[in-house]
């Protein structure tokens, strides 16, 4: 039809990165909408891969057409010619000139100077509206600072963090579990190296496990949150964590669910390969922060985020490892491209304490929530008693003596000071 054209990207050199493709779509007086076509096509003899992100449309006649209006350019002419008591009415049509154009003929600029000259008082308001029409083209944004500045807004939380527990105070899982983990392949969520100080962000903690046994290339187990985060259908939300991976790939995952409690679908990112970083001593900034952004379908009310584990392929010898530190769920706006500024979630200011046990089963201390901080292990009782559940031989220490007893609960040793 008139005015029908096509602006075609015909041989891209496509790689693991994103590119982005600018094609412009003329549209003549007989077309009022815009159609494009994604083609896709394999020229080799091997699987290809290609993924679309979105397709996006925006009107563009301003910023390409910069030509001069030729009817306001007559206007200006004879009022410039005619100026006498017009001078008024020829700054208004100055105004709208600069409105619409880029620049304004030089003879036209002279012949105003000449008549302003000599209008005597009316000099003063004349200059006001030449003021006025400077102003209004150099304070126009650059095209640059306004595409920076949306950017900007779409990445902006405005939900905060929905998420409940994302500091893991103590590394406590609290609110977060294996949804499945086939043959207990990882061990319990927590601190996977137990007190080393490798790998973990100084002054950062976040929840982890070590494989145990042989893992097989391509086994996928998963963990998340345990508690329902409230979203709005139509609303797009961003899923992000800062993730340290050793021996093992890594995907973040927003599930969504309906009223009824039933899952709906799932918004996916993609892998992440393992990067086998030490944050001890780069710290949280040198760990990728990977994040899925998606928009909750109709009828969705609540959704929960997963991170699925996959392996490389290892032996008992060289198990995978894995953290997760700073987890955030943020409604963002349409359009967002990044994470927003991390914040904590819901269950962030409680003060917990308790015991800390270690990776290998003992005791380390007392450990305080709000620092993570190990106190000593000091015990003030009359008797401090240890039994087996299934009774039998008992210890026990009291009065500054140990004392052992058989399985009888007969008095067989005793340990400690005596008067002189």
């Amino acid at each position: 039809m008139a005015g029908e054209g096509n602006n075609d990207q015909t041989t891209p050199v496509l790689t693991t990165a994103w590119q982005r493709f600018a094609l412009e779509h003329p549209i003549g007086d007989d077309r009022t909408e815009v159609m494009s076509h994604v083609w896709a096509t394999n020229r080799g003899t091997g699987t290809a891969v290609v993924l679309v992100d979105r397709i996006e449309f925006y009107d563009v006649t301003n910023e390409l057409l910069i030509s001069a209006n030729a009817s306001a350019t007559a206007g200006l002419t004879t009022a410039v010619n005619q100026q006498g008591s017009k001078l008024d009415a020829t700054a208004q049509d100055l105004v709208s000139l600069k409105t619409q154009v880029g620049d304004v003929s030089a003879i036209g600029f002279n012949q105003l100077s000449t008549k302003v000259t000599q209008q005597g008082q009316a000099q003063v308001a004349q200059a006001q509206q030449i003021t006025g029409i400077q102003t209004t083209l150099g304070g126009k944004a650059e095209a640059s600072v306004v595409q920076t500045m949306d950017a900007y807004v779409k990445n902006l939380g405005e939900s905060g963090n929905l998420l409940a527990n994302t500091t893991f105070p103590m590394w406590q899982r609290t609110g977060w579990g294996w949804w499945s983990n086939a043959g207990a392949w990882f061990s319990e969520l927590g601190n996977p190296t137990g007190g080393w100080a490798d790998w973990a962000p100084p002054g950062v903690t976040g929840i982890g496990s070590k494989a145990a046994g042989n893992t097989a290339v391509g086994e996928v187990r998963t963990f998340g949150s345990e508690i329902f985060s409230p979203v709005e259908a139509g609303k797009t939300y961003c899923f992000s964590a800062w993730m340290q991976t050793h021996r093992v790939d890594s995907r973040l995952t927003i599930a969504w669910y309906n009223a009824a409690g039933q899952h709906m679908s799932s918004s996916y990112a993609l892998y992440q390969p393992e990067n086998g970083g030490n944050a001890s001593t780069g710290g949280l900034s040198s760990l990728p922060r990977s994040f899925v952004i998606g928009k909750a379908p109709a009828g969705a009310v609540s959704a929960r985020v997963a991170i699925d584990v996959r392996s490389s392929g290892n032996a008992a010898a060289n198990p995978p490892y894995f953290w997760m530190f700073r987890p955030m769920l943020s409604q963002v706006a349409d359009g967002a491209t990044q994470p927003p500024a991390w914040t904590a979630g819901g269950m962030e200011s409680s003060a917990q304490w308790g015991v800390n046990v270690r990776a290998d089963g003992y005791v380390a201390g007392l450990s305080l929530g709000v620092t993570g901080r190990t106190s000593e292990f000091n015990i003030l009782a009359d008797v401090f008693r240890v039994s087996s559940p299934s009774g039998g031989r008992r210890t026990e220490y009291s009065d500054g003596h140990w004392r052992a007893y058989d399985e009888w609960g007969r008095l067989k040793a005793r340990w400690g000071t005596w008067p002189s």
